[in-house]
């Protein structure tokens, strides 16, 4: 069984856990303090303090580069999940980056302005607080509430590319051809564009764009029709 440990309110921790439960491998999760870390030390033989860890038998993995996708890749390559496609490569580093800066820059803060929600423990809120002032300066969390408005409208902009990739329908792209079931020709080709035209008119009318992400239409003989 894995183990995962971890602060629950971690976006990276709960990117882990969600892959874990994605997988349905048998799993089980251990939260931390948020200033005590002396569980991952041990795990990773003081080569590490950072979360989340999974520990997978004998084997702790941790993330260790910039980009911190170490775990998450560990668990794809283990469960055979497919989160990390070879083609799809050069476009997910280019994102990863673009979210870890560019997106993280703005969403760390106004994830942070609410720590003492999530931090029930005095002595764990004092920690907090003093690593935050002394990487932003003293009174960073007031100034990050007071510029609540703004910062979400710059999240909302950094955020809307991301949107416009996932929502966008890849018809007719590249994978056009394995969407014909059966010999692929320029027939086949016709009846499939114009059934895929029909079916994304249908959802446009209907409003339902963000409800049908990647949709796809197959040509394939009809079954048990008259």
């Amino acid at each position: 069984m894995i183990t995962l440990y971890q602060h629950p309110v971690s976006p990276f921790c709960i990117t882990t856990e969600a892959i874990l439960k994605f997988s349905k491998a048998r799993h089980r999760v251990v939260n931390l303090p948020y200033s005590d870390r002396r569980a991952v030390v041990q795990k990773s033989r003081g080569r590490s303090y950072r979360i989340p860890l999974i520990e997978d038998g004998k084997t702790a993995v941790w993330d260790k580069t910039e980009l911190g996708q170490e775990v998450a890749r560990y668990l794809d390559a283990k469960f055979k999940l497919g989160l990390f496609p070879a083609e799809r490569e050069g476009l997910q580093a280019i994102l990863a980056r673009y979210i870890e800066s560019e997106v993280e820059a703005i969403g760390f803060k106004l994830n942070d302005i609410h720590y003492e929600s999530w931090l029930p423990d005095p002595y764990d809120r004092a920690m907090f607080l003093r690593h935050k002032e002394r990487k932003f300066g003293p009174g960073c969390m007031t100034q990050w509430k007071n510029q609540r408005g703004d910062l979400r409208r710059q999240l909302d902009e950094r955020l809307a590319p991301l949107d416009q990739i996932v929502s966008r329908q890849p018809f007719p792209g590249p994978g056009l051809a394995i969407r014909v079931i059966g010999p692929v020709d320029e027939e086949s080709l016709a009846v499939l564009r114009g059934a895929d035209t029909v079916v994304q008119e249908e959802i446009r009318s209907a409003g339902l764009e963000d409800a049908f992400l990647a949709l796809t239409t197959a040509d394939r003989p009809a079954v048990g029709a008259a």
